[in-house]
């Protein structure tokens, strides 16, 4: 036997000596190995020892051998030995994880274990490029059963386990809160992902109960309890409860409704909330508007929806230069109900001239406003108000001749001196006399805007033609877009004059607090800047502010 063994030895010395590779269990061997074994049933063992043999072996770069004592493979770098992986014992090339998610990064020489984070946690590293897991877990809640049952209202319970708020990070401080939320369908979440009217932010863990009202009479409602921190929103289990049956009432909405802009044609971001449903399900909601105060359902309606909550409507196609009344309204088996209604004004079409926006028509405004609450401006019909009414004290406006069938539409109101010191229209504004004379000078290159006079800019400003100024309208173009109508005026003593032959506009002049009227005539293509008197009525042209 031993002669044999001897033969096989030197038989593969020399083989390996001879030639390039060799091959065991195939006849064409790998060209770049020196020797390739191929097996479908059988492997390869490479030394076998324990680990106090395997130390003894002086230190040999490349050297492999299977450690018996700690079950793996252990390779020598030339200055150590490594353990290559799995086993139970000793430090290796790749560290083994002691439970799931554990996780390896590499510490500069080996690789480390990472023990698993919680859920929720997010890694950071530090100075030196070691993670960590920090931030705080998803809370853990449980969901109670309701309690205190009624039509209308009942008690909604949960138990904290855990906020799960990190105490990792020196002053570290958590947005966190928790409670119940509920929904006529399953799985109910909070409104937007933000704080539900039923909840708090006591972090202490414990069992928590919350007063639910404004509930649907005879209806089934899902609950779920709710935990919310810097990691995320969780929930607890779910459960149910049937209110009992009771009376229903008119819906309940918050009494004044907000809007964000107002152009010619559109309110934009008209926005409401219902706060009570009345005990039955609001199966319509949205705006009325009118020209006329408090409109209803009868007017023109807008419907946004069903059920509680907030919503925000636009209200489009409007006529320009009008006043609008808006309320919300919301309607369920008892009734419709209405907010307070607003009172809008929407703008004029506007024109620009020379780079300055000015309004296409007369004014026709009922409400003035002032620090953003509108007022509404009297309006004085009878001769002995008007002609007695001192500029100084209220605004007040009229139809020329007190006929709003007649002249309404096409010339706009007159207003006193008074109205026209006031803030008409958010965002525009009664012309400057500087921004009078502009006008006069974009229109007359001629004009000397240190006189109260232009010879020709009247017939710039005019609307060409006899269809509203009454022959000859002299110098009448409209060549600059102001389309100036002829809505005559109110005289100081209460008298009407002017309508066809005239168009009387209020203008102010800050650097003397004093009033002027821009005066276009029928006769003449003059434009002319006159000092007002008291009580007399004009119309208006508001500009746009900057």
């Amino acid at each position: 036997m031993k002669k044999l063994l001897l033969t096989i030895t030197i038989t593969l010395l020399y083989t390996l000596g001879y030639s390039q590779n060799v091959g065991i269990g195939t006849n064409n061997p790998n060209a770049n190995a020196i020797l390739d074994l191929k097996s479908g049933s059988k492997g390869l063992l490479v030394p076998r020892m324990d680990s106090t043999s395997r130390k003894a072996i002086p230190n040999t770069k490349g050297l492999l051998v299977y450690d018996s004592t700690y079950s793996s493979f252990y390779f020598n770098n030339g200055t150590s030995w490594q353990k290559m992986s799995g086993g139970t014992g000793g430090s290796q090339l790749i560290a083994n994880g002691n439970n799931v998610g554990d996780m390896l990064y590499w510490n500069g020489s080996n690789w480390d274990v990472l023990a698993a984070g919680k859920g929720g946690q997010y890694l950071q590293f530090g100075a030196n490029n070691t993670p960590a897991w920090t931030g705080d877990e998803f809370p853990k809640v449980q969901t109670l059963p309701v309690t205190n049952i009624g039509s209308r209202s009942a008690t909604g319970n949960m138990t904290l386990i855990s906020m799960g708020l990190s105490q990792t990070n020196s002053g570290y401080q958590s947005y966190h809160f928790k409670g119940v939320c509920l929904s006529t369908t399953a799985n109910p979440v909070i409104s937007g992902g933000w704080i539900d009217p039923y909840s708090d932010s006591n972090s202490t863990i414990g069992n928590y109960s919350y007063d639910i009202g404004n509930l649907l009479v005879n209806t089934t409602y899902y609950v779920r309890s709710y935990g919310f921190n810097n990691a995320g929103t969780v929930y607890g289990n779910q459960v149910s409860f049937t209110t009992l049956n009771g009376p229903v009432s008119l819906p309940v909405l918050y009494s004044y409704i907000y809007y964000n802009s107002v152009t010619d044609t559109s309110v934009i971001g008209v926005q409401a909330t219902l706060t009570d449903q009345g005990g039955a399900l609001v199966t319509s909601r949205g705006l009325v508007y009118g020209t006329n105060s408090n409109p209803t359902i009868a007017n023109s309606a807008i419907s946004n929806g069903i059920g509680a909550g907030s919503f925000i409507t636009n209200i489009n196609h409007l006529l320009p230069n009008t006043t609008y009344y808006i309320r919300a309204y919301a309607t369920n088996s008892a009734g419709t109900a209405y907010s307070d209604q607003i009172i809008i004004t929407t703008a004029p079409t506007a024109i620009t001239i020379c780079g300055k926006t000015w309004g296409k028509q007369n004014l026709r405004i009922s409400y003035l406003n002032q620090y953003g609450t509108q007022y509404l401006i009297n309006q004085l019909s009878d001769s002995v108000s008007w002609s007695q009414q001192y500029t100084g004290s209220s605004a007040a406006w009229c139809w020329y001749k007190n006929d709003s069938a007649t002249y309404a539409n096409t010339y706009g109101k007159l207003y006193n001196k008074t109205a026209a010191t006031s803030t008409l229209l958010q965002g525009w504004h009664i012309p400057t006399l500087s921004e009078a004379k502009a006008l006069l000078k974009c229109v007359d290159a001629s004009y000397d805007s240190s006189l109260l006079i232009s010879y020709v800019a009247g017939g710039a400003l005019k609307e060409a033609g006899t269809s509203h100024w009454r022959t000859p309208n002299a110098g009448a173009s409209n060549t600059s877009g102001f389309t100036a109508l002829p809505g005559g005026m109110r005289n100081a003593d209460a008298s009407f004059s002017g309508q066809g032959l005239l168009g009387a506009w209020w203008v102010y002049d800050p650097a003397t607090s004093n009033y002027y009227i821009l005066k276009l005539s029928n006769t003449t293509p003059y434009a002319t800047l006159s000092l007002a008197t008291d009580n007399e009525g004009c119309s208006i042209r508001l500009v746009k502010d900057n």
